[in-house]
């Protein structure tokens, strides 16, 4: 609501806005942030949140999100578990990423002993 209140999709009174931005302060301080690009990497929104926000609100909210982000107390190279998943892909042998390969090499194998042994 309001991202679509920032950019004038949405109308709102100035106590529904006040209300909002702080329902998303207090569920923040409390629950943290969805640390999607909507929400973390929005910085727009973020300030449009902080404008709709008293002083002491205010300032609570962003050291929120700065904590979220992992930017706070110089935490700078703090990196979310899905993103360095995708920097840093691993691959995870596991036994059936072995043995199936095996048992068909084998497979292939006898039958095709058994096709030179009918053979002869």
């Amino acid at each position: 609501m309001l991202e679509s209140a920032r950019k004038g999709y949405w109308k709102p009174t100035r106590q529904q806005l006040n209300s909002t931005a702080k329902l998303h302060a207090e569920t923040t301080r409390k629950s943290g942030a969805a640390c999607t690009d909507f929400v973390c990497n929005n910085n727009k929104l973020q300030r449009f949140v902080s404008d709709q926000l008293d002083a002491k609100e205010r300032k609570q909210y962003e050291t929120d999100m700065a904590n979220v982000k992992g930017i706070a107390d110089g935490q700078k190279n703090t990196v979310l578990k899905e993103d360095s998943m995708k920097k840093s892909p691993t691959v995870n042998f596991s036994l059936n990423n072995i043995l199936i390969p095996a048992i068909v090499i084998i497979a292939i194998i006898a039958v095709a002993v058994l096709v030179k042994r009918r053979k002869q």
